[in-house]
């Protein structure tokens, strides 16, 4: 038979030796850097696991968002440029009097896209608002493609005013016009062009 006090210092002794050593892993640095760092390596495994289809799919939405915005542009271009036509090709004036003349350079400064309108006699350029009256007609070398029923396209011809320079002319019936080719382009979504 065990004394009191013997007793409660063997009860004492038995259940200090296991919260002694859940202290000590608990507080280990070791054990804590261990935990720490596996959890580091886990987390960086999932993190580029994932990385590739993370980078897809910011990538894709980026780019469809950015062709939207493209083809926005290109429709917006193209519908002022039809307007400018069927007002120039309105003209009641005879090709490139004073008046008509007159009428061309206003479509050119009132449309935002536009660097310069032709009068055409069928084909044939016969003045611009930049050049005036030309000595005698300009024919195109090349044939160009339809747009719609009222407008045709030549794109990258050499310009009249300046023949090292390529540009985008869009004929209508009675006239053209050499559109400005930023008016194209659109700006990149931050973090696109990286």
């Amino acid at each position: 038979p065990l004394c009191r006090t013997c007793r409660a210092m063997a009860t004492t002794s038995r259940s200090a030796a296991p919260m002694a050593n859940v202290r000590r892993w608990t507080t280990s640095s070791g054990a804590g850097y261990a935990l720490a760092i596996g959890m580091l390596v886990v987390s960086a495994g999932l993190a580029l696991k994932a990385w590739p289809l993370v980078t897809k799919t910011v990538l894709a939405q980026s780019v469809a968002g950015l062709g939207a915005q493209v083809v926005q542009q290109i429709d917006l271009v193209f519908d002022s440029a039809a307007r400018t036509l069927a007002d120039v090709d309105a003209s009641p004036y005879a090709d490139c009097s004073p008046r008509d003349l007159r009428l061309l350079r206003s479509a050119s400064v009132q449309s935002k896209y536009v660097k310069d309108v032709g009068r055409l006699s069928g084909t044939d350029l016969l003045c611009t608002t930049m050049l005036g009256m030309l000595p005698r007609p300009f024919s195109p070398k090349r044939q160009p493609f339809r747009l719609t029923d009222a407008m045709s396209a030549f794109w990258t011809v050499p310009l009249l005013s300046s023949p090292d320079t390529l540009g985008l002319v869009v004929a209508g019936r009675r006239a053209n016009l050499l559109m400005d080719l930023d008016a194209f382009r659109v700006l990149p979504p931050s973090g696109l062009h990286y």
